[in-house]
């Protein structure tokens, strides 16, 4: 599977020309963990999450948890979502059967485990969260829940949050909307909210927050990941809804200020539009893709996936309308440092015969670089795929092929859809080992969700 790039900034497009090495992919542990026949979700959709720790993968997904051996794949822990959450808030929360847009990270500085959730109804969306004991996720869990709007306005509802963490916060965002008499959701902003990480992570938690409600500048806003833990605050970054014919603008909204007070300045800064520095129009990737038999699939997932501070770069990644193609799926990367802003690399990853779609990106403290994504095509049913790169002086190096980690089995139903996200993380020990959380159809045309571990061997 050959991949070509669209590229602006300094980025090689590779050949048979002598230069920079490029990455290669060695797979590792790859099992499927989840199918839609032993899931206890009632969703369309997995949302395909998860995380890895010192000595454990976790797969947090639409109504399961599940807890493996990191050397062995072995399952240690199966959960239901209800009791997995019933552990940490307790049964008085209620029941979460479908865990919705469930999110998990593991800090390795504070050897703990951080998820959330979110409990959508009309004026009382509730989010929930929970942080674990210690480094072990099977041991105990402990969290806290609010609602999305505070003043639980009958016509309201938030949905798609997403997770992230600095050296101070547990932060979150939502997208917000109304809901018109005729039934149909208005976009009505985005929130966001810092949890004081040290009042979180107490014994009994207590929840020290601050909320940012209704934010009109744009949406689909996800934290930044700060693995370099070295700021005194937190970073969120949007795409813009102020854009013209030539420039994708991003919001990079920073929360900062008093930390013992726990009171906090808000400032959005517009990235993008500098001289010199233009980000290409990217539109939305396509809402139905081919897959054999004929049959369109629908692909609904085209937000930001999570954003990664490594080694004072921010790093993130989206699925796109192909360039050349209006009806295909393409992946488009960037990077952007934290000091200034300024545009490091971008381009876009695609493929001549499939539609890319649901990216999701990870990078190491020692620059390598992997994207996981899932792909379908008119001869390819829904599988998992993922690329590697490579930072090498001032560039990104990529490799000049996708690599199928799992191959689909059978044609996805038409009308259904196969989530909103996957999710790629480093290994917190082991430098260039990377996991994916991905998700392919068997062959009944059903989703499962597919891990794989991922190694990038030394040039």
């Amino acid at each position: 599977m050959s991949a070509r790039m669209w590229t602006a900034g300094t980025v090689f497009v590779l050949s048979a020309v002598a230069g920079p090495r490029p990455p290669t992919i060695a797979v590792g542990l790859n099992f499927t963990s989840t199918t839609a026949a032993t899931s206890h979700t009632k969703a369309q959709a997995p949302d395909a999450n998860g995380g890895v720790g010192l000595d454990h993968v976790v797969e947090l997904i639409n109504g399961d948890f599940r807890v493996y051996d990191k050397r062995t794949g072995t399952r240690l822990l199966e959960l239901t979502s209800d009791q997995f959450w019933d552990k940490a808030l307790g049964p008085v929360h209620g029941p979460n059967p479908d865990n919705k847009d469930p999110r998990l990270v593991f800090d390795p500085r504070a050897k703990r485990w951080y998820a959330s959730a979110q409990r959508p109804a009309r004026g009382d969306t509730s989010v929930v969260i929970a942080r674990s004991d210690g480094s072990d996720p099977t041991g105990g869990w402990k969290g806290v829940s609010f609602y999305v709007d505070a003043a639980r306005a009958p016509n309201t509802f938030g949905d798609f949050d997403q997770l992230g963490y600095s050296a101070s916060a547990i932060t979150l965002s939502i997208n917000q909307f109304t809901i018109r008499d005729d039934g149909r959701p208005v976009p009505a902003g985005h929130a966001l909210y810092s949890l004081k990480r040290s009042d979180l992570d107490k014994p009994t938690p207590v929840l020290t927050i601050d909320r940012r409600d209704h934010l009109p500048d744009s949406r689909t806003v996800p934290p930044a990941i700060d693995h370099d833990g070295t700021t005194r605050g937190w970073t969120f970054w949007g795409l813009g809804n102020a854009r013209d014919a030539a420039t994708d603008l991003f919001v990079r909204t920073d929360l900062s200020g008093d930390l013992a007070a726990w009171r906090l300045d808000l400032r959005e800064t517009v990235v993008g539009n500098q001289p010199g520095a233009l980000l290409q129009k990217t539109k939305g990737a396509p809402l139905s893709v081919a897959q054999p038999g004929g049959h369109p699939a629908s692909t609904q997932g085209n937000q930001m996936a999570p954003v990664h501070l490594v080694n004072g770069d921010f790093w993130m990644v989206q699925g796109v309308v192909h360039p050349e193609d209006a009806k295909r799926g393409a992946v488009r990367w960037w990077r952007i440092r934290a000091s200034d802003n300024a545009i490091l690399g971008e381009g876009i990853l695609s493929d001549p015969t499939l539609s890319l779609l649901h990216p999701s990106i990870a990078v190491d403290r020692a620059g390598n670089v992997v994207i996981g994504c899932n792909a379908t095509g008119g001869a390819q049913f829904l599988s998992a795929y993922a690329i590697a790169g490579r930072v090498t002086g001032s560039a990104v190096v990529f490799a000049p092929s996708f690599t199928l980690l799992k191959a689909g089995a059978g044609e996805h139903a038409a009308d259904s859809r196969w989530g909103d996200f996957t999710t790629t993380v480093a290994d917190p020990s082991a430098t260039g080992t990377f996991w994916t959380f991905l998700v392919f159809a068997d062959a009944d045309g059903r989703w499962a969700t597919q891990i794989t571990q991922i190694k990038v061997p030394k040039s």
